[in-house]
């Protein structure tokens, strides 16, 4: 099997209580273009990997609170490591040992001191053999291989999980179909209609004078040379996992909250590739239109982590019944990203057709002003500092008054502020200052870093 095959930017999770040596693994898969976390214990793995949901975990078999065999039973016994790849690394090479490791779960069984080629040989193998046939195909842009046709949508439920073939190639529905989503809304646009999948905890059937909302960020990335794929954290999301974010987002502010799914990810109908396009804001505000008008909705408090709070912010310009919104990591300066990134690949973006954020804040209310948290690393390696800066400061020469908080995200990109930005949200609606708001979310930083 050839080692160019296009496995680079896994996530992988390296377990061994030998500290060099886990270390020197970890930045030999970096140097490979991968992300590598490290852990030295079972107990710290089994922990880690509920957050960080890894797409490889490379498990030592001798590991001093628990055998690294119960160690694998255990991870695929959660739903979070259940489809991740498992490859023992271990000092036993005997047949009854490798029976031992197939046994407990683990893909392939490669014995100290590995070859790193032989390592990279092996990852190539398992990611060919231990995810389903089609699903590597549709989770990278590789057309011979997959039909590339939008198709109508899948509707999973509870712990099933969401295809990356829809938000690869998009896909379709219609009133009909739609009905038979969970909490799916019909909206139309120009004529043209999609399905948008919600997940909602609290709401009233009376009315709800305040709602959270959130909009989350892009599941469709694009290497250097335009490929494009599906990032490997879509596949093993379910229903019953966003719901449960929900729940206890709704628990931690106290009022109704609601996820509504962005065009061709997570069960709503749509083309993601068509992301932050003038059709897909509209489509989000006429889904706000629904739901304030079903649940009787007065005011909604918006968040937004990366491409989702390019929405959040879109709609800040374009809605009267904004509160407050918080950005995360935002995409809020369309242009000048692209301009950045432009300079960094080798196929050219255009952002000609796109929705900026940063050219309509003449349309934010101004009586009253809405609460504007933008949240920022920055070392934020997906949207430039700068860019949200720019952002910041547009919106203070516009008359307005955001409070820029800066944080630290403890992923490898400085991207990752979601919780951040639902943890400040829920805290705008508990009636929290500013002040209290800054020192819940550098509390989050520090226990996320540990």
């Amino acid at each position: 099997v050839s080692t160019t095959a296009p496995v680079k930017g896994w996530r992988m999770l390296v377990v061994d209580d030998n500290v060099d040596a886990a270390h020197m693994l970890a930045m030999l898969l970096e140097a490979k273009g991968h992300e590598a976390m490290v852990e030295h214990t079972a107990k710290r793995a089994l922990e880690r990997a509920r957050t960080d949901l890894p797409d490889v975990c490379l498990l030592d078999i001798g590991l001093p609170d628990l055998d690294g065999n119960d160690l694998a039973r255990q991870l695929r016994a959660q739903p979070e490591t259940a489809q991740s790849i498992m490859i023992a690394i271990t000092g036993y090479g005997q047949e009854q040992d490798r029976k031992r490791t197939a046994e407990s779960g683990f893909d392939h069984h490669l014995v100290k001191p590995v070859n790193m080629e032989q390592l990279l040989r092996w990852l190539v193998a398992a990611v060919l053999t231990a995810v389903p046939s089609s699903a590597f195909a549709e989770r990278l842009e590789l057309p011979a291989a997959a039909p590339t046709a939008p198709k109508e949508p899948a509707v999973p439920r509870a712990a099933e999980r969401f295809e990356p073939y829809e938000a690869l190639h998009g896909s379709f529905s219609s009133p009909g179909h739609c009905a038979g989503i969970p909490e799916g809304f019909w909206v139309e646009v120009g004529g043209r209609g999609d399905c948008l999948r919600t997940y909602s905890q609290g709401l009233s059937a009376a009315n709800n004078p305040t709602v959270l909302v959130y909009f989350s960020g892009d599941v469709l990335l694009k290497t250097k040379e335009g490929v494009r794929f599906v990032g490997p954290g879509y596949g093993r999301q379910s229903p019953e996992l966003i719901g449960r974010d929900v729940t206890r987002w709704s628990e931690q502010a106290g009022i109704p909250a609601i996820y509504i799914a962005r065009p061709g990810m997570f069960g709503s109908s749509g083309d993601h590739n068509q992301r932050r396009e003038l059709r897909e804001v509209m489509l989000m505000d006429g889904a706000l239109d629904v739901i304030k008008r079903r649940y009787r909705v007065s005011t909604f408090i918006l968040a937004g982590q990366s491409g989702g709070g390019h929405i959040a912010a879109s709609l800040l310009n374009l809605r009267r019944d904004v509160s407050a919104a918080v950005l995360s990591s935002a995409l809020l300066s369309v242009r000048e990203v692209t301009d950045y990134w432009n300079k960094r690949r080798t196929v050219q973006s255009s952002g000609a057709a796109l929705y900026d954020p940063i050219d309509h804040l003449g349309g934010i209310r101004r009586d009253p002003k809405p609460s504007i948290l933008v949240l920022s690393d920055p070392q934020d390696r997906i949207v430039p500092y700068p860019s949200q800066l720019t952002y910041v400061r547009r919106l203070q020469a516009a008359g307005l008054e955001p409070r820029h908080i800066i944080l630290s995200a403890t992923d490898k990109s400085h991207h990752a502020l979601a919780r951040h930005g639902r943890r400040a949200a829920a805290l705008i609606a508990r009636g929290e200052t500013i002040d209290t708001i800054k020192a819940a979310l550098e509390r989050l930083s520090v226990q996320s870093a540990d």
